[in-house]
């Protein structure tokens, strides 16, 4: 039985936990969720609360509501590198109903900026570099480009989708221990537009992320949303000196 701990603000609790529990597929799309009378005692928070927690839920697109109730969908929702990362963490796949296929992967001689960007020297450095474009049904949502040095990286199967991170943590002990995001509204270009099913010049959402340790940078990645896909987080908020 779920119940609001001390800490986080109860409302963003509520939200976390069904956000996981849809994207995770343990709330089926469409499956009704508790009237906001139910959550309250279930949570033991005032209705006023979580009627908030269904609000930002309704904005990032993972529920909506009509007189019958408020239902669960994927519609909107959309991970970012933040999400990733935790899912990872939590020991989690993909949400459900989503597929990923992986378009381009292997070690390639490395463009100026991603070299600059992974902290090596542009001189005849090699990276590892996989493409993937993420489906929801036959739905493109998501195009990603993955980067990390050759190094960490010394082999890349096109037809291997498994999860590079985890297999840099168990060959060089190395893991990422901060991380930073990037979001930038703008037009798609025609390579993105043709992966994503829309128009070049159409209004994108495009995100890039450095994940590094205290030696360097371990993966840098870029992906493209198209238009009224919603991305979402929580974080804490330390208090001021």
């Amino acid at each position: 039985m779920p119940k609001a701990q001390r800490g986080t603000p109860p409302y963003v609790q509520i939200q976390d936990h069904y956000r996981d529990a849809i994207r995770s597929g343990e709330i089926a799309e469409g499956a009704r969720l508790p009237s906001i009378a139910a959550l309250a005692e279930e949570w033991v928070v005032a209705p006023a609360t979580a009627a908030k927690a269904i609000a930002g839920l309704q904005v990032e697109g993972y529920v909506y509501s009509s007189t019958q109730g408020t239902f669960a969908t994927l519609g909107k929702g959309a991970s970012s590198a933040h999400d990733r990362i935790e899912a990872l963490r939590r020991g989690r796949g993909a949400p459900a109903g989503q597929r990923t296929v992986v378009t381009e992967a292997g070690i390639i001689d490395a463009p100026v900026y991603i070299a600059e960007l992974l902290g090596i020297d542009p001189a005849g450095a090699r990276v590892a570099r996989r493409e993937t474009i993420a489906y929801d049904g036959e739905q493109p949502k998501r195009l990603t480009v993955q980067w990390w040095p050759a190094e960490l990286v010394p082999s890349l199967d096109p037809d291997d989708g498994s999860e590079v991170l985890e297999r840099i943590e168990r060959t060089t002990e190395r893991t990422p221990s901060s991380g930073r995001d990037y979001f930038e509204g703008r037009e798609a270009d025609v390579r993105e537009a043709r992966a994503l099913g829309v128009k070049a010049g159409d209004a994108v959402l495009a995100s890039t992320y450095v994940w590094r340790d205290e030696v360097g940078v371990i993966e840098y990645g870029e992906f493209v949303l198209p238009r009224k896909r919603v991305v979402s987080f929580a974080y804490a908020i330390g208090a001021g000196a």
